[in-house]
């Protein structure tokens, strides 16, 4: 990681273009944050804000938003919060699941409420008992209460493509981005 930080702050010094800023972080930095981030995610908040950190440091490099608050710096380039990327590749494992599109059987992960409900929608998942943080943090019990928080409309998109302008428009709707 460090390495590619270095990369990225000696490309940056013959750069100044905005947009050529923002590429070199996308393309150096911020897929060896998202790597596997389903699998291996932080629970501790120590953790997630050592994350976001990198993300912090990186968008501070860029001369014109350096003075801007991080939230404002964001949104000014386009980029979300490295905790709301994760939550959204969380919702697409789990739509992938659900819907077939993974070649792992969601059996054995995810477990669908069988009997009708009054609210929610009808892909509601269970949440089981766990004892240990072990398995509290695990991807099969972290994803529950966020999947079942979201709308009919989204859950039912007829495609992985579909599903992820629903949600980015669900996040926004409710001001998550």
């Amino acid at each position: 990681m460090c390495q590619k930080r270095k990369l990225f702050v000696r490309a940056r010094r013959f750069v100044t273009y905005l947009s050529v800023c923002i590429n070199l972080y996308k393309q150096l930095v911020r897929p060896h944050l998202d790597y596997a981030a389903q699998a291996w995610s932080p629970f501790y908040e120590k953790g997630k804000l050592l994350l976001e950190q990198v993300q912090r440091r990186a968008t501070r490099l860029i001369p014109e938003v350096r003075h801007l608050p991080y939230h404002v710096r964001l949104k000014h380039l386009g980029l979300t919060t490295l905790e709301l990327r994760k939550i959204r590749g969380d919702m697409l494992q789990v739509y992938k699941f659900l819907s077939e599109r993974n070649p792992l059987s969601s059996c054995n992960y995810l477990k669908v409420q069988c009997d009708s409900q009054v609210r929610g929608h009808s892909k509601k998942l269970v949440k089981c008992f766990a004892r240990f943080d072990i398995r509290k943090f695990s991807f099969s019990h972290r994803v529950v209460n966020e999947w079942n928080s979201l709308p009919e409309w989204v859950v039912n998109s007829t495609s992985v493509h579909c599903f992820k302008v629903n949600i980015d428009k669900f996040f926004h709707k409710y001001g998550r981005i």
